[in-house]
């Protein structure tokens, strides 16, 4: 069983030719040169002085944008370039074109982010579907390879950056990324930076596995596609960044419950966090504020208005976000589903 447990800090694996020091003690040099002999020039403004993780910078080589991503544990950067290499070969899964291994560092070509806090005038509806089903198809690769992302949310999803409306979506590996044997799972905490996107098994943190990427994907469809929220995630347990994680995790599961969960789909998740976890208890009382006092209402994703989806958008996102990690849809099944295979133009919903 594979477990992905918090690190504790550890020191920085820059070590020589020192000329740029931030406040959070990452060390790098201006210039660097690749495994490839490729020397690469970084946009010392691209990072935040007061920065906490590793830093991703901006640079350029040869007249070319890149981005350069520092991964500060040795163990993961051997991990990821793993990863990478046994999707290699998917057009939809975004990989490393160079690598500096010296300081645990890799280059991308630099991209757009999907993500609402761009303009919707500049990237249409019928777009963002594109890049969805792109991305898609780069988690299927990912979990035809046994590996499950765990760490899903808009930063994992990219495009061309160009004025082009064909921009051709890929999905990013993340640190968090685990490659799985059969009939395994991630357990421990879940990742701590995607709380509107993370799937209840992580809120609860219960065994994961691609159906739990599967979960947060359908929570991307929402976040790309329906019109009200721009301003706040249907599952966003902390809006104003105030509460503390046992409110959030209130919020949180009292709206996937009400969203996600019909009386199988309930007694599905019970029986996969099993009977002797520490939220069955928490969990069945927010279950009955539905089904015995009444004093919240079901907002279920297939027949809500509010969230102002497509009718085929919202049938998939219903299957792929069942609370039951049993019986949610496969990334290969949502690729087949009609919202995917339509060749009608989506239009932006009512504001």
């Amino acid at each position: 069983m594979l477990a992905c447990a918090a690190r504790a800090p550890r020191a920085s694996p820059f070590s020589r030719g020192i000329s740029v020091r931030f406040a959070s003690g990452w060390l790098f040099e201006p210039e660097l040169r690749s495994d490839s002999g490729v020397i690469y020039k970084l946009d010392e403004s691209s990072v935040h002085p007061q920065r906490k993780r590793p830093p991703v910078y901006e640079s350029s080589a040869d007249g070319q944008k890149y981005y350069v991503r520092v991964i500060a544990h040795k163990e993961d950067f051997e991990n990821h370039l793993r990863l990478e290499s046994m999707v290699s070969l998917s057009p939809h899964v975004r990989i490393a074109t160079d690598t500096i291994q010296e300081h645990q560092a890799l280059v991308y070509p630099s991209p757009g982010l999907l993500s609402l806090r761009r303009p919707r005038t500049t990237l249409p509806f019928s777009a963002r579907r594109r890049i969805l089903r792109d991305a898609l198809r780069g988690l299927a690769d990912l979990h035809d390879n046994g590996i499950v992302h765990d760490k899903l949310g808009p930063w994992a999803i990219f495009y061309e950056d160009t004025e082009s409306p064909n921009q051709n979506g890929k999905i990013g590996i993340s640190v968090n990324s685990v490659a799985l044997g059969p009939e395994s799972w991630v357990t421990g905490p879940g990742p701590d930076s995607n709380e509107p996107h993370r799937s209840p098994e992580a809120w609860c943190r219960a065994r994961r596995n691609q159906a739990s990427d599967v979960f947060s994907f359908g929570t991307l469809i929402i976040y790309a596609m329906a019109a009200n929220t721009a301003k706040r995630l249907p599952f966003d347990g902390d809006p104003t960044k105030s509460l503390l994680l046992k409110d959030r995790w209130h919020r949180a599961l009292l709206r996937q419950i009400s969203m996600c969960a019909d009386n199988e789909g309930f007694k599905g998740f019970l029986e996969h966090i099993g009977p002797d976890h520490p939220f069955q208890k928490d969990l069945v009382q927010l279950y009955r504020a539905f089904d015995e006092d009444n004093s919240h209402q079901r907002a279920p994703i297939a027949t809500d208005n509010s969230l102002t989806l497509q009718p085929d958008a919202a049938d998939l996102v219903a299957k792929m976000m069942n609370l039951d990690p049993a019986r949610r849809i496969t990334a290969h099944e949502a690729l087949g589903h009609g919202y995917f295979l339509s060749n009608e133009e989506d239009t932006s919903p009512p504001e």
